[in-house]
């Protein structure tokens, strides 16, 4: 078996999966610190309510970064479709692209919900 015709094969293959890895590695991290924020608990132990402002502003950081580099990822694949790639690799990267794009619209959609939900419970008093 020649290794070579497998390699353009394999590349797509480990480009979705690295994307894939650090997306959902990334949305762990920010689901965590909401979690933090609403229920006022980490490790077990009550943090108080301006701490958990403080996360909540964290948190809206790191989803922005989260938001960017998913973008960026996409925007990174879709330039090297249109001015490196050809054919059907030119097709199979704008279809790798779409994930990360849609990734990060729907980031942005259920961020919206997470912040009010978030805000909400870092204003309460308890």
């Amino acid at each position: 078996m020649n290794l070579e015709a497998i390699v353009p094969l394999i590349t797509p293959i480990g480009g979705l999966w690295v994307i894939h890895s650090t997306i959902f590695s990334s949305a762990e991290f920010v689901n965590k610190m909401r979690e933090t924020v609403v229920t006022g608990l980490y490790d077990g132990h009550h943090i108080s309510s301006p701490h958990r402002k403080a996360m909540l502003v964290d948190w809206v950081l790191c989803m922005l970064a989260v938001e960017a580099v998913c973008f960026m990822f996409s925007g990174i694949i879709i330039a090297a479709a249109v001015f490196i790639l050809t054919g059907l690799f030119f097709w199979i990267a704008l279809v790798i692209a779409s994930y990360p794009l849609l990734c990060g619209v729907f980031f942005g959609v259920c961020s919206v919900s997470d912040f009010r939900l978030m805000r909400h419970a870092a204003l309460s008093k308890t």
